[in-house]
């Protein structure tokens, strides 16, 4: 199930029942625009909806797109009033209501709210103390895609998942929450109450517990951060640096007086390498993260493992 917010402005009715949410004045808003986050081909920026949307309120749509849900959180968290709306499964929406991301919608805009469904209108997922911060817009089931060539008969049931005949072959969406519910499904349990870990049955505070955690990391690994430390340069002197946290995988750092270095973790903590050569590029990214300069394109170096 995912759901629309708008956010940063007044609530607007949308096209095809999306829900709209309104988070205060957005500075960099522009007249007679309204900008969108979602998945690329997911529904609003098909053309003759946006057309016809065009057409009917003489508002212009911008459309800006995520790759992931961390992604997403990631935009909303570091350019607070650029996006009118946004399309966030219904995992996330709580997290985002409490984070200030997003606002309750006026539900007196929309007139056709009481003919909602219920269980979906009125989910935990979307309502926080009697105020509704999201509209169910679409739902429905993750699919599974097999190479006919190579598997002739067809799968009925996603233990093929695990099929050791299948070993290295299995591709497999890089999200912590969908790998856990479809674990708990694989395993006979219901993927929104309660996990088994190691035998033993525990109740939802435990699953949820794990869930936050995997949600933390995942957050976490798509955000970039900016702080200040303290670190031993060229001569052994200790010097303050400002560091580029890129996820949990890569780092840079740069001095006042232009040295620089690059890091990256390892299991006893992250390792610094001193590299003058990265210096002006990392102070450009530091600089657009900051908001002091205008979003560019910086080559810095990335090592995979």
């Amino acid at each position: 199930m995912s759901r629309f917010a708008l956010t940063r402005r007044s609530a607007l009715a949308l096209v095809g029942g999306a829900a709209a949410f309104g988070l205060g004045h957005r500075a960099a808003h522009a007249a007679g625009e309204i900008k969108v986050l979602n998945w690329q081909g997911y529904g609003t920026d098909e053309k003759w909806a946006v057309e016809m949307f065009e057409k009917k309120t003489g508002i212009k749509v911008v459309h800006d797109y995520f790759n992931s849900e961390q992604e997403m959180l990631t935009k909303l968290r570091t350019s607070p009033g650029v996006y009118d709306v946004v399309l966030m499964n219904n995992i996330y929406v709580m997290e985002a209501a409490h984070e200030g991301l997003i606002q309750p919608l006026d539900t007196a805009k929309f007139s056709n709210f009481n003919d909602l469904t219920p269980a979906l209108r009125d989910s935990d997922r979307f309502v926080m103390d009697g105020k509704h911060y999201a509209i169910a817009w679409v739902w429905g089931l993750t699919s599974f895609a097999y190479n006919t060539e190579k598997i002739k008969t067809k799968p009925d049931t996603m233990e093929a998942l695990w099929d050791p005949a299948h070993a290295g072959k299995v591709g497999w969406r890089d999200d912590a929450l969908e790998s856990i519910q479809i674990a708990a499904l694989a395993t006979g349990q219901d993927m929104n109450a309660r996990l088994v870990l190691r035998g033993e049955e525990r109740e939802e505070e435990a699953a949820c517990n794990v869930l936050g955690i995997l949600n933390e990391v995942n957050k976490a690994n798509g955000e970039i951060t900016v702080t200040f430390e303290v670190r031993e340069l060229a001569g052994g002197k200790p010097s303050e640096v400002r560091v580029l946290y890129v996820g949990l995988a890569q780092a840079y750092y740069v001095s006042a007086s232009g040295e620089a270095g690059i890091g990256r973790p390892s299991p006893a903590g992250w390792v610094w390498e001193p590299s003058k050569a990265v210096a002006n590029d990392v102070l450009t990214a530091l600089e657009i993260v900051q908001g002091k300069h205008t979003p560019a394109f910086v080559p810095l170096p990335v090592k995979f493992q």
